[in-house]
């Protein structure tokens, strides 16, 4: 039998605390913190007591993750969206706002609970305005039944909307850094071009794949592009090398993307980039690398981002994300584990608030005028835009550290392994010495060349024969032995 993890159950518990004294509450958990099968479970309780629920998902792709879901726990459900057949005998239907949004009747289905996965999107279409009327209105009990809205990210770009004008209440799950500590999420490293200072910094095909080969040989990647055309000449790239590689994207078909889909999670296809596709409603939990090459100013879709390689499963001991754009960098975004969401954050845009608009002046009419205009509003003149040179990054990527004194640390258990592997004891015993002198483990990407920096196929053998003797004398087997290997390498 299912059960939700404890933080899961917590939240739950909550969530029907809040719900005593409003009809809408939002559930604000980090991606890869399992929020559809938070979901799946209020949708249990929900059927037990004879509800309806509405599921509204804002992705096609999303419905069969949330059936599947649902099926775990024993609801079958009908579906509203375009491609399905309606089943209108089950108490649970999943909805696309696109299809509910258009000149589908589904005035057949009256729910007592609506649940809308990524609040942030579905709240602010006119599909969830329309089954909540009055949804602005504070302390609104009249005959909407229940809304529960489900976040990773609950900031809008909009400086005039936050999710705090649709919810009175919300209830917030650990924060990346607890549960990676905690092991439900998987720690990640970060790689960034050494000029990350600089700003408009755009990163060539070539330079990328090479950074992928010497950070993150054999990962099975995701790659943010920023447009459909550089998308397709990375995986290009990646195919020229021998690496197996796909691009989807919105022109694709939907057949054809979900064939590429189904590829990559089989594993016949190793590298996989898009621009938007994979930032919501993708869900491979075995991606251990991100290449990160497009800009945004959205911290709600960087973190989108970061979300995809930080789901764990099995084998997978950690992620890297290469950083070509420096989002990353503290003076951005920072790490997924700064990430933090808070009664405060919940009632803020997406937007940085920067003070007065920039102004500049006309250089027919010399009037002044806000910065963003490419027509003067006085003498009508249409501006040349001017875009500044993109900055390409040069020389090899740097492993991101909190403080100098993380590095020194870093050098200690570098050390360590070296004598692990002279003493031929195994590499925990590296860690344990580590553990005994700082009071924690060090990270598992910190394992990545500790030994074979540059080393040869011999010396690569000579290792692979330390390990197996090692593995022999615990009784750990082979598939310790690949682990082992797999950290050393980075694969």
């Amino acid at each position: 039998m299912i059960k939700p993890y404890p933080y899961q159950a917590s939240i739950i518990a909550e969530a029907y605390k809040k719900l005593l004294v409003t009809n809408r509450v939002a559930i604000v958990a980090p991606t890869g913190s399992g929020k559809t099968i938070i979901a799946a479970f209020i949708t249990k309780d929900a059927v037990k007591r004879h509800r309806r629920v509405l599921f509204v998902v804002h992705r096609d792709r999303l419905i069969p993750q949330t059936q599947k879901a649902l099926l775990k726990l024993g609801i079958k459900s009908g579906v509203i969206a375009g491609r399905y057949s309606e089943d209108r005998s089950r108490k649970v239907q999943i909805a696309s706002f696109q299809t509910m949004s258009g000149d589908r009747d589904i005035s057949w289905f009256k729910p007592e609970l609506t649940i809308a996965d990524e609040c942030h999107i579905t709240n602010f279409v006119g599909v969830i305005r329309e089954r909540f009327p009055k949804l602005t209105q504070r302390r609104n009990q009249d005959n909407e039944g229940f809304l529960i809205g489900l976040t990773a990210t609950p900031w809008r770009l909009s400086k005039y909307q936050s999710l705090g004008d649709y919810y009175e209440e919300a209830v917030f799950a650990p924060m990346p850094k607890q549960l990676i500590e905690q092991g439900f999420l998987t720690p990640m490293s970060y790689y960034h071009v050494p000029d990350e200072g600089k700003s408009n910094v755009e990163a060539t095909v070539a330079y990328l794949i090479e950074q992928w080969r010497t950070f993150a040989q054999n990962r099975l990647t995701i790659a943010f592009c920023p447009t459909i055309d550089f998308a397709n000449r990375l995986a290009k790239g990646f195919e020229e090398i021998g690496i197996s590689a796909k691009s989807v994207h919105s022109k694709m078909p939907i057949k054809e993307c979900d064939r590429i889909y189904r590829d990559y999670e089989a594993g016949k296809i190793k590298i996989l980039s898009s621009v938007g596709k994979l930032t919501e409603g993708f869900d491979v939990p075995a991606v251990s690398c991100g290449i990160l090459a497009r800009d945004t100013e959205s911290k709600s879709l960087y973190f989108q981002m970061l979300g995809r390689i930080a789901r764990k499963s099995k084998g997978k001991n950690d992620a890297v994300l290469l950083d070509a754009i420096g989002l990353s960098h503290p003076s951005r975004f920072g790490r997924f584990e700064d990430l933090e969401v808070s009664e405060e954050s919940f009632l803020q845009s997406d937007r940085k608030q920067k003070g007065d608009a920039p102004m500049k002046v006309c250089y027919y009419c010399f009037a002044e005028i806000l910065a963003c205009y490419r027509v003067c509003p006085c003498c009508k003149q249409k501006f040349e835009i001017d875009r500044p040179l993109k900055e390409l990054p040069t020389g090899r990527m740097i492993r991101y550290w909190v403080s100098n004194e993380e590095k020194v640390q870093y050098a200690v258990y570098q050390r360590l392994l070296k004598a692990a592997y002279h003493k031929e004891q195994p590499p925990e015993w590296a860690g344990q010495k580590f553990l005994e002198k700082f009071n924690y483990l060090p990270p598992l990407d910190w394992r990545r060349n500790s030994v074979l920096i540059g080393a040869t196929a011999e010396q690569q053998k000579k290792y692979k024969n330390y390990l197996q003797k090692v593995a022999k004398l615990g009784d750990l087997g082979q598939e310790w032995v690949w682990e082992q290997l797999c950290l050393e390498l980075g694969v």
